[in-house]
């Protein structure tokens, strides 16, 4: 397999980034995909999480899914506030 997983998950977060851009350019448009967003943030979240706490505790992993956690936080009030100002 040699780095063929590791070349996967650059793929998937380039499709992510794409998913990311037409949700903040139109989240009116596409508030499946805001919502998709947030939810990758928190399953991220949890995922990163559980590998620092049960698997393997390096602290680049905690720092990562305080990040994601942090990201998942902010785009939900943006969201919920742009909501309240174009109803």
């Amino acid at each position: 397999t040699g780095n063929f997983f590791q070349v996967q998950g650059g793929i998937f977060h380039i499709v992510m980034c794409v998913a990311y851009l037409m949700a903040s350019n139109r989240p009116l448009r596409f508030p499946g995909l805001v919502y998709f967003s947030i939810s990758a943030k928190c399953m991220a979240t949890v995922f990163l999480f559980s590998y620092y706490f049960f698997v393997n505790s390096f602290l680049v992993v905690l720092l990562s899914g305080i990040g994601d956690g942090i990201m998942a936080a902010v785009m939900f009030a943006a969201y919920r506030a742009y909501r309240g100002k174009h109803p």
